[in-house]
């Protein structure tokens, strides 16, 4: 998490890559990670949903869907009021990365599968 969110000089592509790394470890792993990381995750990602690269937003996004996959908004309870309330920001890319968290949450619900 450290090279995604607080590494912010590092290249896109490492800071990009880290993330999908940690995607992948959180979809094989999540039952096994302390809640002290998953909530660490958490509130990282909500700290950084507005980076300014667009591809570092995609992960950051990804990273948010994968854990409402896995773990369900039931264990982020706080998840859709910071959105709603992020959603407020004037900033664009703020606003991108909460649509669309809470799109792929709704299309969740309706009992389709997604699989990042």
């Amino acid at each position: 998490m450290y090279v995604v969110i607080l590494f912010v000089y590092s290249d896109e592509p490492t800071r990009s890559l880290s993330g999908l790394i940690l995607k992948n470890n959180i979809k094989m792993h999540y039952d096994k990670l302390p809640p002290e990381v998953l909530n660490f995750i958490r509130q990282a990602c909500l700290g950084s949903i507005g980076d300014p690269s667009p591809l570092i937003r995609a992960t950051i996004g990804i990273l948010i869907t994968t854990m409402v996959a896995r773990g369900g908004l039931e264990n982020w309870r706080d998840l859709l009021p910071n959105l709603c309330q992020l959603l407020d920001s004037n900033d664009y890319n703020i606003c991108e990365v909460c649509c669309r968290s809470c799109f792929f949450f709704f299309y969740l619900s309706n009992g389709h599968c997604v699989s990042h």
